[in-house]
């Protein structure tokens, strides 16, 4: 596991590198699921730095625009937005964000949970499920959108740390989530001085597709829990299981639509480097 880095051992490696490769072009990525995600999709001569989080990519990169010495590097920043487009930050030159929320919602939203159900679901549980009239999917976006808005209010007011705020506390074993208890531990850790007033914030957000809400690793630990409960095939299976099955079951044609697909190639392109990826769409 590698440890927390700061910005000048992120631009002290950049240097090391153009000193042996000065055609290098680099890739700020906030953490080692992102390097995994993108490096089979990519040609050679990017080297993909891992950051270690979002604002160590955010204050690399304001640092490296800021002198001009660094002016030349090829240095491209790639973050979720998180809740960017609610709070209405603008990012620093050079760093691009997927959408609506994160990379792991790129994933959810394409057939990949299709993939998951194939390896951990059990077929006649899934289609029992989804004879309800509602899929798979639909499911983990209903269950994760609470816990996705509490974030959305707390990004916009008390910003306090949400680490130990997971889905899993919360959980019962029908697959469904305790949401009192859940708005009582967001207040508990600051988000709000009351239960009502946090639910007064929530009926304020923006109204907007669900997925600019939901956060990736909360319908995951989501999807986790119903494999567990409801549709699973009985073994165990976490987020280390899930994810990296969702990264190879995207396929280049889903992910050729997202954002973060032309918007990097766009930047490419500006820079007379041609597009990164292996994959061309036609």
């Amino acid at each position: 596991m590698i440890t927390e880095r700061e910005p000048g051992d992120i631009i002290s490696e950049v240097l090391m590198t153009l000193a042996a490769d000065p055609e290098t072009i680099f890739w700020l990525l906030e953490g080692i699921s992102d390097v995994k995600f993108f490096r089979s999709r990519l040609k050679s001569g990017i080297c993909l730095v891992d950051s270690t989080g979002k604002y160590k990519v955010i204050s690399t990169m304001q640092r490296i625009n800021a002198d001009r010495r660094l002016a030349e590097i090829k240095l491209l920043g790639i973050v979720d937005n998180d809740y960017d487009w609610l709070t209405e930050y603008r990012l620093p030159e050079n760093i691009i964000s997927t959408e609506p929320r994160d990379l792991e919602g790129v994933m959810l939203r394409a057939n990949s949970v299709a993939c998951v159900l194939a390896e951990y679901g059990n077929a006649e549980a899934v289609v029992r499920f989804e004879r309800g009239g509602v899929s798979i999917v639909e499911a983990v976006i209903q269950r994760s959108l609470l816990f996705g808005k509490i974030r959305a209010v707390n990004n916009l007011n008390e910003k306090v740390c949400l680490k130990k705020f997971k889905p899993l506390q919360f959980f019962k074993e029908d697959w469904s989530y305790d949401e009192e208890s859940a708005l009582e531990r967001a207040v508990q850790l600051g988000v709000a001085p009351n239960a009502e007033i946090l639910r007064e914030k929530i009926r304020d957000l923006p109204s907007v597709s669900d997925w600019y809400y939901i956060r990736g690793h909360d319908a995951i630990d989501i999807l986790c829990g119903g494999l567990k409960s409801l549709f699973g095939d009985g073994r165990s299976v976490g987020i280390p299981a899930i994810e990296p099955i969702l990264r190879q079951s995207l396929n280049d044609e889903d992910f050729a639509r997202s954002k973060i697909f032309t918007e990097v190639v766009q930047w490419h392109q500006d820079r007379g480097l041609g597009s990164p990826y292996i994959y061309s769409p036609r």
